[in-house]
C-alpha cells in the first residue's frame, strides 16, 4: 500500500479520516502552544509541597500533580484551596 517513501499512498489512505496521536507526536505548532490552546481553562489539582515568597507581595506555591513531573510553580494568588476531605 505504501510507495518507497511511504508518503504518497499513505496520505491518500489517511485523507479525510479521523486519527489519534499523542501531544508529543505534534511537530507544528509547538506542543506547549497546542496544549494551552486546548486546555487553558482546565482546572488542575495538586498538593502544595513548598512555599516561596517572591519580591513584593508576589508569593508562589510549589505543587505536585499526580502523574506529572516536574513540580509546578504557581502564583499563590491563583491557587484555590479545596475543602479538606471528609468535611
Amino acid at each position: 500500500m505504501r510507495s518507497d517513501d511511504g508518503c504518497a499512498e499513505l496520505s491518500n489512505e489517511l485523507l479525510n479520516r479521523w486519527v489519534s496521536f499523542t501531544l508529543g507526536d505534534v511537530y507544528f505548532p509547538e506542543p506547549r502552544e497546542l496544549a494551552l490552546s486546548l486546555h487553558r481553562g482546565e482546572v488542575i489539582r495538586g498538593q502544595v509541597v513548598d512555599l516561596s515568597r517572591g519580591e513584593g507581595e508576589q508569593s508562589f506555591v510549589v505543587v505536585r500533580v499526580h502523574g506529572f513531573e516536574p513540580l509546578l510553580v504557581v502564583s499563590a494568588r491563583r491557587a484555590t484551596p479545596e475543602a479538606p476531605h471528609g468535611r
